[in-house]
């Protein structure tokens, strides 16, 4: 107690003791809860919730754009992606989520096909062994 001022309420710094522990996690793990995470977010965008929200709550970059703008990108790694749905639409090929590493597994780009567009999520991999730490995967 200090000051009178009654109990203090430590639960946000018991979190971050938490978040903050050590854990050994392999990539291929890394991997499987990113493309578990990416589910749940492109299922999350397809029933019209508030990207902004999920961004916040998954400490993810959301966006919506369209297939020409993500042609344009400067990311090699994020262009091929873009180019292999460029492929498939023009063969009638149907479009499907897409995970990739980039920045040297540091982020994974999910990609999945929207209303007008694709949704473009990027998870650092901080962020998803966080969530899964707190949520218990």
């Amino acid at each position: 107690m200090g000051c009178g001022q009654g109990r203090l309420d430590n639960s946000r710094m018991v979190q971050e003791m938490h978040d903050r522990e050590i854990r050994h996690v392999t990539a291929a793990e890394v991997a499987q809860l990113a493309e578990t995470q990416a589910g749940e977010l492109v299922g999350f965008l397809e029933k019209n919730q508030n990207p902004d929200s999920l961004s916040k709550a998954y400490g993810a970059k959301i966006s919506k754009i369209g297939l020409e703008q993500g042609l344009k990108t400067t990311d090699p790694q994020a262009r091929q992606v873009y180019e292999a749905y460029r492929y498939s639409q023009q063969h009638g090929q149907p479009l499907g989520r897409n995970v990739q590493k980039i920045n040297a597994g540091e982020v994974f780009m999910v990609t999945a096909p929207a209303d007008t567009g694709l949704w473009e999520i990027r998870l650092s991999r901080r962020e998803i062994i966080r969530r899964a730490a707190r949520s218990g995967q």
